[in-house]
């Protein structure tokens, strides 16, 4: 005879104007936060115990945005440059993104 072991999952999300914190158990606790600063995006997400990602988004008058990004307790520097492209083709919008990324350890 097979013994059923049942685990109760507790679970909360909370969510704020600028950001969430969810906690599932056997999981942990995960956050992410964001603030419009410098006509640019910073964000903070985290996941305890475990990671945090620090990172800034702007994008300049030409569309291409710019993120560098700090990821903690890895001490690792990403830098992200990312251009749309768009152009019409038989009626279409279409629409590129091209990215480059950069990471130093």
């Amino acid at each position: 005879m097979a013994d059923v072991i049942y685990h109760a999952m507790s679970f909360i999300d909370l969510q704020f104007p600028n950001g969430q914190l969810t906690y599932v158990s056997y999981e942990g606790l995960t956050t992410s936060a964001f603030l419009p600063l410098c006509g640019g995006l910073l964000q903070a997400q985290g996941l305890y115990p475990g990671e945090m990602r620090y990172s800034f988004s702007c994008k300049n008058k030409w569309g291409t945005r710019i993120t560098p990004m700090v990821l903690w307790p890895d001490k690792s520097f990403a830098l992200g440059l990312s251009q749309a492209l768009a152009w019409k083709r038989s009626g279409l919008m279409m629409k590129l993104s091209i990215q480059f990324r950069v990471r130093a350890f």
